[in-house]
């Protein structure tokens, strides 16, 4: 298979959905955007969307076995002693904690189980359902089905339970498989060479109608299938109606059926140590840059709470792990202190200018042109220190530095914004510190990579939140991705007017406005309703309870009521 790079287009837009996971019942659908925006009142459901990104990430980052195939096997034929049995997910992690699998399930759900779909357009779609019939293995998932369809075939595989429910193995039904997708991803090197001389007369060519593999067995890495292996009988069985599939006659093909089995004894000679030696591989399930782009999406995803770490006056280096930023940020002033000259990715600032705003390209070498910033002459790149430096001359952020105070200790210092005067990150407004680690990973993250925030407004004061508001806008129209949970009218509202002073009209199709609301008439369980916003910033679906203008409302007429009454009061003087 070739080694595909990643479509960072794919990545910046795609709908995640969701069924029967916590506050969702009925299967809702959010777009993730560049900037993907979550509002709702208390308790509706809007942390359930965050946990389930958290719950796939943690599975992909944290587990001890991924890569390591398998890691999650049910391949009936490999001895019971022998087998690696191990959840598909993993319910208790540095992200989020969710115990077990009885604290997943909605409690409106019908089923035992819960499902998660990624559609990216017309590219790619991949479905997966999860269940759990077992009382006493509640801390385990298993994958009861998933489906994969792009443009080159529709593969849809459901697990078959013995009477015990342990998973036996898998049926996969494919339909809409195209002959130049079956010949391209063969197994069978020789026999694909063989059939690419056919290419020319059914490269359009189509199966006719679904085809049914059986005793199917999957190997996943965790939730994400990695590969599909059958007897070797089934798979000269299937390879034959695959042929038939596309109008070709198997039986009268003697030179393939000659090439197939002699291919398929030379695998197995070649086999022959291998524990599981009467199975080959059978047709590549997962087509290698589609499972590169989910691994990617969630492996590289990264989240700040909303509780983050209180500042201290001085700060350890040995606390450092990995250079992750940590849940609560607890590790942004180590990553300062040690990685302030790591270089990161380009960026663009905003800039409003008679009401109009536009994102001006920041690299160094435009930066060396106007020589408003000091820095050394020598310099390549942008890093982290230069990147937090451009923040504060130009939006009149704060401008951090760290000073060394023995060997393994340092001291985070803020430069006072009316005076020369640094003082320690102790010392300043308490908001100042907990918004420290969202501008340093936002940052250092590299472009297509997601950031979730979880209420990031807290401590900050309305006219900080607008220039958070901007700070997040720029680094999203730079290629980086922000899933925000947010009760924040102050940085709603600037986006609104940002959208409004873009002339351009680009900025609109960056954000995914949403609100979560708890069961209406129609539902059992939470729901998402996108908030439609027009090129003038105006919200054209105003949900109940979205940024609930009341009591301005009631102001305004307490305040005319107030007035009319002292002017009678007066005329009656």
């Amino acid at each position: 298979m070739k080694n595909y790079q990643i479509d960072q287009n794919k990545k910046n837009h795609f709908k995640f959905s969701l069924q029967n996971f916590k506050a969702f019942q009925k299967s809702q659908n959010i777009e993730i955007k560049p900037l993907t925006i979550i509002s709702g009142l208390n308790n509706c459901g809007k942390s359930s969307i965050l946990q389930s990104f958290l719950l796939l990430s943690q599975t992909l980052i944290e587990s001890k076995d991924y890569k390591k195939i398998p890691s999650y096997e049910l391949a009936s034929f490999i001895p019971e002693e022998k087998k690696k049995y191990k959840t598909a997910l993993l319910f208790e992690g540095s992200y989020t904690h969710l115990s077990h699998y009885g604290n997943i399930i909605n409690k409106y759900a019908k089923s035992n189980e819960f499902s998660f779909k990624m559609n990216f357009k017309e590219d790619f779609q991949f479905e997966i359902a999860f269940f759990n019939p077992f009382t006493e293995k509640m801390i385990k998932a298993f994958v009861k089905s998933f489906k994969i369809s792009n443009k080159d075939y529709n593969f849809l595989v459901k697990s078959k339970l013995d009477e015990e429910l342990n998973i036996k193995s898998y049926n996969c039904t494919i339909s809409e498989m195209s002959f130049k997708f079956f010949i391209h991803h063969c197994p069978l090197i020789y026999t694909s060479s063989l059939l690419s001389k056919l290419e020319d007369d059914f490269k359009e060519k189509i199966l006719e109608k679904p085809l049914v593999i059986e005793n199917l067995h999957v190997f996943f890495n965790n939730f994400i299938p990695n590969r599909l292996v059958v007897s070797r009988g089934d798979f000269f069985k299937t390879i034959k109606n695959i042929f038939e599939g596309f109008g070709i006659d198997f039986e009268k093909s003697t030179n393939y059926v000659d090439m197939i089995k002699e291919e398929m004894g030379f695998i197995y000679r070649m086999d022959k140590r291998r524990e599981y030696n009467d199975f080959i591989e059978c047709l590549t399930l997962f087509n290698f840059k589609e499972q590169n782009l989910i691994e990617d999406i969630f492996r590289n995803l990264r989240y700040i709470g909303p509780l983050r770490e209180e500042p201290r006056r001085y700060y350890k280096f040995d606390e450092i792990r990995e250079f992750n930023i940590g849940i609560k940020g607890e590790y942004a002033p180590q990553i300062l202190t040690l990685y302030g000259d790591s270089k990161i990715p380009n960026f663009k600032i905003i800039k409003e200018v008679n009401g109009r705003i536009e994102f001006q390209p920041i690299t160094i070498e435009k930066l060396k042109k106007n020589g408003d910033l000091e820095f050394e002459n020598d310099k390549e790149y942008l890093d982290l220190n230069l990147g937090l430096s451009i923040w504060s001359k130009y939006s009149y952020i704060p401008k951090f530095s760290t000073r060394r105070i023995e060997q393994l200790l340092s001291k985070i210092m803020v430069e006072s914004t009316d005076s020369n005067k640094y003082y320690s990150l102790q010392d300043v407004g308490f908001g100042i510190s907990q918004i420290f680690p969202i501008f340093i990973e936002s940052l250092r993250m590299d472009k297509g990579n997601i950031l979730v925030l979880e209420q990031p407004e807290i401590h900050l004061h309305p006219n900080m939140q607008a220039k958070l508001a901007d700070f997040l806008l720029s680094m999203a129209v730079s290629g980086k991705k922000f899933i925000i949970e947010t009760h924040s009218e102050h940085l709603i509202n600037r986006i609104c007017l940002r959208i409004a002073q873009d002339f351009k009209n680009e900025l609109n199709e960056l954000i995914s406005l949403n609100f979560v609301e708890q069961k209406s008439p129609e539902y059992t369980g939470a729901r998402i309703e996108k908030i439609e916003l027009n090129k003038y910033g105006e919200i054209l679906n105003w949900p109940i309870g979205f940024l609930d203008m009341t009591d301005n409302r009631k102001i305004l007429k307490a305040g005319i009521e107030k007035r009319q009454k002292e002017r009678r009061s007066d005329k009656n003087d």
